[in-house]
């Protein structure tokens, strides 16, 4: 699939997007920002943001530390059945 993201023609895949939005649900569960999570990892906001917004795809390490930084398994990043409002979820 193509989306158009202003000024930036992204490419992605359902795993991918799938990845992008549980990224996001999952960071905001945790009460982080961008800015947060990325300290954590030990990245530039700027690469995180690029990442949760698809314009960038994280390595297999970035996507487990990311993991690991959240709490969560890598799993849990790929899962499409994860609903959009886990944080008022008591399952995990």
């Amino acid at each position: 699939m193509f989306y158009n993201a202003g000024m930036f023609d992204v490419i992605t895949t359902d795993l991918h997007a799938t990845f992008c939005r549980n990224l996001r649900i999952f960071r905001k569960t945790k009460g982080l920002t961008q800015a947060q999570l990325a300290q954590r990892l030990g990245i530039a906001t700027p690469q995180l943001t690029q990442i949760e917004n698809g314009r960038n795809s994280p390595t297999l390490d970035t996507v487990e530390r990311i993991a690991n930084a959240l709490d969560i398994t890598p799993v849990l990043l790929l899962d499409a059945r994860i609903p959009e409002d886990i944080g008022l979820s008591k399952a995990l």
